[in-house]
């Protein structure tokens, strides 16, 4: 009966995790082609999944997860195109100039799985929020 127990407990502990975080990026920056996006302000981490240092998420359970992110050109000559990256492949991308994007998407990842958001092209401008 305490294996039962057990397995019970554990199955309703996976069921009842919480993941999920909210960041943004202030100001004006550029980046190099394939560079992880460092999102610098972190206004909710819960479970604690994404890394500010590295601008990585990683999955802490098996689960089905969704992926949202904005970007805006810094401004009318310099295009923001990123990319979500999930395993270090490319799953969305979106491209702007002088226009706000977005992209989303779902994905299943094991535990241990990563994803971030990535510049597109050296020297891509994106636009943070300006607080």
């Amino acid at each position: 009966i305490d294996l039962q127990q057990q397995q019970l407990q554990q199955q309703n502990d996976k069921a009842t995790y919480q993941v999920g975080f909210y960041a943004r990026l202030n100001g004006n920056h550029h980046y190099r082609s394939n560079n992880a996006i460092k999102f610098d302000q972190v206004l909710s981490n819960v479970g604690s999944a994404y890394d500010q240092h590295t601008g990585l998420f990683t999955a802490p359970v098996n689960g089905l997860y969704a992926f949202a992110f904005s970007t805006k050109a810094a401004d009318l000559i310099h295009k923001g195109s990123v990319y979500l990256k999930v395993n270090g492949q490319n799953v969305a991308f979106v491209d702007n100039v002088n226009t706000m994007a977005t992209g989303h998407g779902v994905f299943h990842l094991l535990k241990g799985q990563t994803a971030l958001v990535a510049a597109n092209a050296n020297n891509d401008y994106v636009n943070g929020y300006d607080t």
